[in-house]
């Protein structure tokens, strides 16, 4: 409750590097699973979605926490991880790797944030079994998480250009040109499977209909729709066990998925200028990313099969984020997994930077790591 009511700061860690002569900044900025003012318009704790089949210490964290809101609040409060029978993405924020020249200018990839959360199926309300399951709720919390991140990170982008630049924004959205990446890191067996089941299934839903979103301009909502050749939706177990019995492979849906995105990175980056700086790194990661997928995981080094999953949800990653999509990930928990991902590209764009490519998982057991 205590984390809830008082929000969470902007954490930021600086390292300078001193080959070349640079610091990096990476940022990690808390954002709103519920905004005081959706939270002051709601008349009682009873309209929370799912209020009746909350654990009692959920019902009693809602009415105390709603009961100390005023209308005046401007705050935006982030759920913790372990509220996870609570609508609204838990541990909900993005994370930004920024590199500064020794002149205090920002340099290399100048890429848009990442989006992180705990996985977007509320994991308590799957636990609650046919009840929740026969309500449909659990169906209907997956998808307003995953509606919620998409909604935000669309909005806080299009807010943060200039007029003349916000007609093109809507226009990347409406032919395709703007990439959605909803990518988890569960293992594909019980009990997380059934977390990855609801979500491929509303991402599925997405893929074949579009996605529609609302832009607000100067008070008035529009209602845009991304296509469906712009949505991806993958997973990679990271622990040792599900990494070895259920891998990335090429015939698989994840593997698939991975391809899918590769083609439509290689069709963007031809779309680009030559004289685009994010046009040969694109087809460099394209590159890496199909040539991993299409190797076969028994081809990796023992040790390193984790190594496999880590690069190829960091590839993707990193494809997403160069063509100025969103880049969506979460673990159970979006504290572990999901930050040993996010810190491994962050690693992978301060290497490119000094290196100018990125590294390849061949080479990952020797000077790269």
């Amino acid at each position: 409750y205590t984390a809830s009511k008082y929000p969470r700061k902007i954490m930021v860690s600086v390292v300078e590097l001193k080959d070349p002569h640079q610091v990096t900044l990476q940022v990690d900025t808390p954002m709103a699973s519920r905004t005081a003012h959706q939270l002051t318009a709601m008349p009682n704790a009873e309209t929370f979605l799912g209020y009746a089949q909350m654990s009692k210490e959920e019902q009693r964290v809602i009415k105390t926490f709603l009961a100390g809101l005023t209308e005046e609040e401007e705050s935006d409060f982030t759920w913790s991880s372990r509220a996870r029978g609570v609508p609204g993405p838990a541990n909900y924020g993005e994370h930004e790797l920024i590199l500064l020249d020794k002149e205090g200018k920002k340099s290399g990839l100048l890429l848009n944030p990442a989006s992180r959360s705990s996985v977007v199926t509320p994991r308590d309300v799957v636990k609650r079994g046919k009840q929740a399951e026969t309500d449909g709720l659990i169906k209907i919390m997956t998808k307003n998480n995953i509606t919620q991140i998409i909604q935000d990170y669309v909005q806080k982008r299009y807010d943060a250009l200039p007029d003349e630049k916000q007609v093109e924004f809507i226009e990347r959205l409406k032919q395709g040109s703007f990439p959605i990446l909803l990518q988890t890191l569960v293992n594909d067996y019980s009990p997380d499977k059934s977390l990855l089941d609801y979500k491929e299934e509303i991402m599925d839903f997405y893929k074949n209909q579009g996605i529609s979103i609302h832009l607000r301009n100067s008070g008035v909502d529009e209602q845009y729709r991304i296509p469906t050749k712009a949505i991806f939706s993958t997973n990679h177990p990271f622990t040792n066990f599900f990494r070895w019995t259920n891998p990335t492979r090429e015939k698989g849906a994840h593997g698939q998925e991975g391809l899918r995105l590769v083609a439509y990175a290689k069709g963007f980056a031809q779309q680009l200028e030559d004289s685009s700086p994010a046009q040969k790194p694109i087809h460099e990661v394209a590159d890496k990313l199909k040539a991993l997928i299409e190797k076969s995981p028994a081809t990796a080094h023992l040790l390193n099969q984790g190594g496999r999953e880590l690069f190829i949800a960091s590839y993707e990653q990193l494809l997403v984020q160069m063509m100025g999509g969103l880049a969506a990930g979460s673990c159970v928990s979006g504290k572990d997994r999901k930050a040993i991902e996010l810190l491994h590209t962050d690693a992978m764009k301060i290497y490119y930077q000094q290196n100018g490519e990125f590294p390849d998982f061949e080479d990952s057991k020797k000077d790269n790591i």
